[in-house]
């Protein structure tokens, strides 16, 4: 399978959450063709949804360029334009993806604003935003109002580590860039040791993990390891085309050694 379609744990749980929400709908209702015919919408705005978060997620894991990265704003932008209870997590992570995307690409007032707004509907929400969702934003507040990168790193850590997806590499990748921009290098190895002690045999299996790992190892001063995990990593489906870390990975292993 192309790992643009690769299914996560977190989509198949909203999937699922939301088709349930259809059903005890669909046989609840006396007087159905209103009710189910929104209940379809929201079905397929979350839908919509949960595949821009994905797809961005992606872009930035794959190095794609900017134009890939911006598909995420429209619908972020309508998402949080009217947002719907029941679709909330995904509206708040669409919303800070779209800041991620407005930070990186150097729109700083189109970020802030998104931000305001994502923080709105986060304390609307309240106890129902679930502790890596509430992660991510203090990230994002933490590096793009405060610059503060080091509470950002560990915002983001924090984002994985309570999240539904172990595999989710996202907030990882964003760990790892904000142990960068303060200076902390080992902290670039720190993001990924959990995971690698978890999944060091799934290499070849999980897309974009070998090169994070193999940066990590780098920082610490572990080159031999760093190229060997960076050449397994050419075993993942597509690697060799899709994974543009993985190549500088193995280069800057060599180039040390």
């Amino acid at each position: 399978m192309s790992r643009n379609f690769r299914t996560t744990k977190s989509v198949v749980v909203e999937l699922v959450v939301i088709h349930e929400l259809y059903l005890k709908e669909l046989f609840a209702c006396s007087s159905r063709s209103p009710r189910i015919s929104f209940i379809n919408l929201l079905l397929m705005n979350n839908l919509d949804i949960s595949s821009a978060i994905q797809s961005y997620k992606h872009a930035v894991l794959a190095y794609l360029n900017f134009g890939h990265w911006s598909k995420i704003v429209p619908v972020a932008q309508k998402a949080v334009k009217s947002p719907q209870a029941d679709v909330m997590r995904n509206t708040i992570t669409a919303g800070l993806l779209a800041v991620d995307y407005f930070a990186w690409s150097r729109q700083s007032t189109q970020g802030k604003e998104m931000l305001s707004t994502v923080e709105r509907l986060a304390d609307e929400s309240g106890r129902g935003c679930p502790e890596y969702i509430s992660s991510l934003l203090k990230a994002y507040q933490s590096c793009i109002m405060a610059g503060d990168y080091e509470t950002a790193y560990g915002h983001f850590y924090r984002s994985w580590e309570t999240g539904p997806d172990a595999d989710d590499l996202f907030p990882l990748k964003r760990a790892q860039v904000m142990a960068l921009k303060c200076g902390r290098s080992d902290l670039v190895h720190d993001a990924i040791a959990e995971i690698y002690k978890r999944r060091g045999s799934c290499l070849s299996t999980i897309p974009f993990l070998a090169a994070m790992v193999s940066f990590g190892l780098e920082q610490i001063g572990d080159y031999e390891a760093a190229e060997r995990v960076a050449r397994d990593g050419y075993a993942c489906e597509g690697a060799a085309t899709d994974d543009i870390w993985l190549d500088h990975a193995v280069i800057h292993s060599l180039y040390f050694q």
